[in-house]
């Protein structure tokens, strides 16, 4: 016999998972990360360069969740090393087995390289943070659980 999450798709049991889990957070009163609250955590310098990027990862999209990735909490830090020429994006992944990580990936590059075509982009994939969806700003979580910012 079958259980009935054996036969869900992978990007719907993983969305199931992020509401239930999310779902607990939320109940608890778990704060999330705001990027527009004083100084930000997930800038390496304050840089210009890195405060620009960081505003423009807004534009890349979970395809899942239809969430950008900034208010989905996955970007954990912006660098620009500008001495060789490199912006690099540390994120972490809503779920281990996440499976568009490569548009992810890929859509943060060419953002990157939208703002700083003279730039290489690197995008790091910290496997040792765990997502929470108390990452989540108060935008996601309204869009994903429904409700008020």
């Amino acid at each position: 016999m079958t259980s009935t999450l054996s036969r869900l798709p992978l990007p719907s049991f993983a969305f199931l998972l992020v509401f239930l889990v999310g779902f607990s957070h939320a109940q608890a009163g778990t704060p999330g990360v705001s990027p527009s609250a004083g100084e930000n955590p997930h800038l390496h310098s304050d840089s210009e360069c890195e405060k620009k990027l960081y505003q423009h990862l807004q534009n890349v999209i979970d395809p899942e969740l239809d969430v950008n990735i900034v208010d989905l909490g996955i970007v954990r830090r912006v660098h620009c090393d500008e001495a060789n020429n490199i912006n690099i994006v540390t994120i972490i992944l809503t779920s281990p087995f996440c499976p568009y990580i490569k548009n992810i990936v890929a859509d943060i590059k060419e953002e990157s390289k939208k703002l700083f075509p003279h730039n290489d982009a690197k995008v790091v994939v910290d496997t040792k943070t765990r997502w929470s969806p108390s990452n989540m700003s108060p935008r996601a979580k309204a869009k994903i659980w429904g409700g008020k910012e």
